[in-house]
């Protein structure tokens, strides 16, 4: 059976494939392979949920303690959140 219609983890709502990136649709296709996801419970999001609104600046933790743009930070430092 093909699958026609996807749940969108984020919003609940049923969403045809083309609203899901491509990444996304091998994520999914990966985890219903292995058995642990059906198009119901498919723990991936659609474009319109997966678009974060990431600050645009980050506050520097060390003796400066500004606030910067964020390719001030290395991306190390803007995932671990240690930014010194």
């Amino acid at each position: 059976m093909a699958v026609t219609k996807i749940r969108c983890s984020q919003g609940g709502e049923w969403k045809t494939k083309d609203q899901y990136s491509q990444s996304a649709l091998r994520k999914f296709q990966k985890k219903v392979g292995m058995g642990i996801a059906t198009p119901a419970e498919s723990s991936i999001a659609c474009v319109e949920h997966s678009r974060g609104t990431k600050a645009p600046e980050m506050q520097c933790q060390g003796p400066c303690d500004k606030w910067r743009e964020l390719h001030f930070f290395s991306k190390s430092t803007r995932r671990n959140g240690i930014n010194v």
